[in-house]
């Protein structure tokens, strides 16, 4: 009797799985699964969580049970066992998936801007409401899996995220734009990573809403192609949202201005005095070189309210405090490019003595605001110098 090895027996196994339980494709989305669980764990070992950190562990968990369900759901091996298995919530999994990814990203925007998600909204409820309802319609008419009311429930649920996926997004924009309005550097604070992520996600969903709308219209092929790419965007785009949620400043004590601030106010009235004394600031004391500086400082250091010098600084200068204390900080670096050559001062060293963090962010302004790149001007300078 010829006798097996663990070696053997190991490889058969293998041979099993790849070839007749799952292929390549299936164990591409089950990785999808299992990687968006595993990057929940750091979220939730950090010692100060926060509420994005308990968002985006919700989101996370919902596209890897997605992934993985997918894979058990329509595996040609499988396929039976799972219905059999979850019957009759075999498509509930699917169900609160598509329906509520959209209010987690919304809410996982809303905690990274530092606010409230609010759990208990009117949206959050209005959301559980059409889950119940389509679940329940679902459960009721005892339908075949992919019968039409499926294909339905899946297109209202799946429209409802990108709906919020689209508010989130837009959200995050107008957060981007307030932010400037109160602090000087924001390349720490914007949430241009958080935006591109939840982009990318609200394609991913309306991609799958076409592939629902395919399959009720009868075009099963179409639909199984689309849905067959579809599902390999959302490995990169889970690893994304951790890699830089964990790589950016705590925004969790922004503060944003009060909406009123730049409207107009018939009471205000432009003071020499402050107006002077901002002037004397930033052309004599050079607070502007303070990289972190914010309105807050700005205002202190005046005496008066944050409020009274945002509406100077919109009103008298046409500009937000982020493009007034920048423009100061160009003209700075500006002077110092003419002051000094290459073998004395570096760029690097110049843009951090005015005030700059990012060299991204000061070859953008620079630019912007001269017409020249750093090291163009710096060129045209030594040469007029020479000239002369």
């Amino acid at each position: 009797m010829e006798k097996h090895t663990g070696t053997q027996s190991f490889g058969e196994y293998s041979s099993l799985l790849f070839s007749y339980i799952f292929n390549m494709y299936d164990m591409f989305v089950l990785a999808t699964g299992f990687v968006a669980m595993l990057l929940i764990l750091p979220l939730m070992l950090k010692r100060d969580r926060s509420n994005a950190d308990y968002t985006l562990s919700g989101f996370l968990l919902g596209q890897g049970v997605v992934a993985i369900y997918t894979v058990f759901y329509y595996n040609k091996n499988l396929n039976a066992d799972t219905i059999e298995f979850f019957y009759p919530f075999h498509f509930a999994p699917f169900f609160i998936i598509y329906g509520t990814q959209g209010i987690l990203l919304y809410w996982c925007s809303k905690a990274m801007m530092g606010e409230n998600p609010n759990f208990l909204s009117k949206k959050s409820l209005s959301v559980a409401c059409v889950l119940f309802l389509s679940i329940a319609s679902n459960i009721w008419m005892d339908k075949d899996p992919y019968a039409k009311n499926y294909g339905i429930s899946l297109v209202i649920l799946a429209s409802m995220s990108v709906y919020f996926g689209i508010v989130a997004i837009r959200q995050m924009q107008r957060f981007d734009t307030q932010i400037k309005a109160t602090y000087s550097n924001v390349d720490k604070l914007k949430l241009d990573w958080m935006r591109y992520c939840a982009t990318g996600f609200v394609l991913v969903w309306i991609i799958g809403l076409i592939c629902f709308f395919c399959g009720i219209l009868g075009y099963s092929q179409v639909a199984s192609k689309l849905g067959t790419v579809n599902n390999i965007p959302p490995l990169i785009l889970v690893t994304c949202m951790v890699v830089f949620s964990q790589s950016v400043a705590n925004i969790a004590e922004v503060t944003l201005p009060l909406e009123h601030e730049n409207t107009k106010d018939s009471a205000w009235e432009e003071s020499p005095e402050i107006i002077e004394q901002l002037n004397n600031l930033m052309l004599n004391v050079k607070v502007y070189q303070d990289p972190d500086l914010r309105l807050e400082g700005l205002a202190d250091s005046l005496g008066v309210s944050e409020r009274r010098v945002s509406m100077i600084i919109n009103r008298h200068h046409n500009k937000n405090f982020y493009d007034f204390v920048n423009e100061y900080r160009v003209m700075d670096a500006a002077e110092q490019l003419k002051l000094h050559d290459a073998k004395s001062k570096t760029i690097q060293r110049v843009f951090e003595d005015a005030g700059f963090n990012s060299k991204s962010t000061f070859n953008t302004l620079f630019k912007k605001i001269t017409g020249q790149t750093p090291s163009d001007f710096r060129k045209s300078s030594n040469q007029s110098v020479c000239v002369n």
